[in-house]
C-alpha cells in the first residue's frame, strides 16, 4: 500500500471499554473517491475498513466510518483496550495509490473503566437518574455531554457542559461539570418508558469547531430500563397475629339518654344518721340481722363497682329501697315501743 505525506496529525487520549470518534479531512476534489482507514504497523498501513458510499454508517467489526460527502469523514473505533494504542492513518483511494489526509495518535486509559458488564438502572414512569462519570485530567477544559445511543454506532445529544461547577439543562437532561473533581453529572429528568436505552457520558475537543485535530471519547454506558407501574409493598404477618386496629369511641351514656353516673363503693364505716340511731335501739338479734344486711350492702356494692354502668345503677336503686325500709321499721318500733 503507497502512502502519501499527512496533512495534519490528532492525538487522541480514549478510555477502555468506550470508543473514540475522529474526523478525517480531504481535498473535495475527493469527494467521490473510496474512503480508507488503517492502522500503521513497522511501516505497513493495515486496513481497517474501507467504503466508497455516503451519509450512511458502514461497519467492519469495532470500526465505523460515515463520508458526509462534503470534506471529512468520521471514523469511530469502540471496544477500546490497551492494545488498540498506537498510529493510524485515514485518507482517500486514488489512482496510482493512496494520499494519506490525516494520521492518528491513538492512547488509551485504563485507569477509569472496570472490565465487565455495564451498570444496569431500573426506574418507573416519572422519576429522574443521577449518571455520574469520572474523566481524566487531560479532559478537564473539553465539553462534557450524555448521548442516547440509537443505532450500533453513532450516539446523538443536544446539549453539552462547557463551564466549570454550571448547570446545563434542556428538556429531558441536565449536565453539571465540576473539573476540581474532575467529575461530570448528567441527570434524565422525568423518564418515560420510551427512554430506555444505552446512556453514554463523554468528551468532546475540538470537535463543533471545524479543526482538524478534533474528536469524541465515550467513557461509560449506562443501561436504562424504565417500567410503567412501581410495585406495592406487602406486609406478611406472622400465622395467629392480628393487625391493631383502633376500635370506635363509644359515648359513655345510660339507655336514658342521661349522663353517666359513676357509683363508688361505699365506705366500711358505720352508717350515720337515723340509720346508727336505730341500729343502737335494736335488740341484739335484730342488730346482728341489720349488721348482715349493711355487709350484705357493702359486698353488693363491691361486686357493682365491677360491673357494667347499667347494673351499676341497678344496685344502687335496691340500696334506696333497702333504706327507706329500714327507716319504715324504725317508725314502727317507735309507736309499738
Amino acid at each position: 500500500m503507497i502512502c502519501t505525506a499527512a496533512v495534519g496529525t490528532t492525538n487522541v487520549v480514549g478510555y477502555w471499554g468506550g470508543s473514540v470518534s475522529v474526523k478525517c479531512e480531504y481535498d473535495t476534489q475527493y469527494s467521490n473517491r473510496p474512503k480508507y482507514f488503517c492502522q500503521s504497523q513497522q511501516g505497513n498501513c493495515n486496513q481497517k475498513i474501507q467504503t466508497n458510499i455516503k451519509n450512511k454508517w458502514v461497519t467492519n467489526g469495532r470500526y465505523s466510518l460515515f463520508d458526509n460527502g462534503t470534506h471529512y469523514f468520521i471514523v469511530e473505533i469502540s471496544g477500546l483496550a490497551p492494545s488498540d494504542a498506537g498510529s493510524y492513518m485515514c485518507g482517500v483511494t486514488v489512482r496510482g495509490g493512496q494520499s494519506v489526509q490525516t494520521e492518528i495518535d491513538l492512547e488509551v486509559k485504563n485507569g477509569i473503566i472496570i472490565s465487565g458488564s455495564p451498570p444496569l438502572k431500573t426506574v418507573y414512569v416519572g422519576d429522574a437518574l443521577n449518571i455520574t462519570c469520572p474523566y481524566l485530567d487531560i479532559h478537564t477544559h473539553a465539553a462534557k455531554y450524555l448521548c442516547k445511543a440509537y443505532r450500533r454506532v453513532g450516539c446523538d445529544y443536544r446539549v453539552s457542559a462547557r463551564a466549570d461547577r454550571t448547570w446545563v439543562h434542556s428538556e429531558k437532561v441536565s449536565l453539571y461539570d465540576d473539573r476540581e473533581e474532575r467529575v461530570f453529572t448528567a441527570v434524565l429528568n422525568t423518564l418515560r418508558t420510551f427512554d430506555r436505552g444505552s446512556y453514554w457520558c463523554g468528551v468532546e475537543t475540538n470537535w463543533e469547531h471545524g479543526a482538524e485535530d478534533g474528536y469524541k471519547a465515550l467513557i461509560r454506558v449506562t443501561q436504562l430500563t424504565v417500567l410503567g407501574t412501581r410495585p406495592t409493598t406487602t406486609v406478611t404477618l406472622p400465622p395467629g397475629t392480628l393487625p391493631h386496629t383502633p376500635g370506635p369511641t363509644v359515648p359513655m351514656t345510660t339507655s336514658s339518654s342521661r349522663p353517666l353516673q359513676v357509683t363508688t363503693a361505699p365506705s366500711t364505716a358505720q352508717p350515720r344518721g337515723p340509720v346508727t340511731a336505730f341500729t343502737k335501739l335494736l335488740p341484739p338479734s335484730t342488730k346482728t340481722a341489720t349488721t348482715h344486711h349493711s355487709t350484705t350492702q357493702t359486698e353488693a356494692s363491691t361486686k357493682t363497682a365491677s360491673t357494667h354502668h347499667s347494673t351499676t345503677q341497678t344496685e344502687g336503686r335496691r340500696f334506696d329501697i333497702h333504706y327507706y325500709y329500714i327507716k319504715l321499721l324504725y317508725c314502727i318500733y317507735i309507736i309499738f315501743k
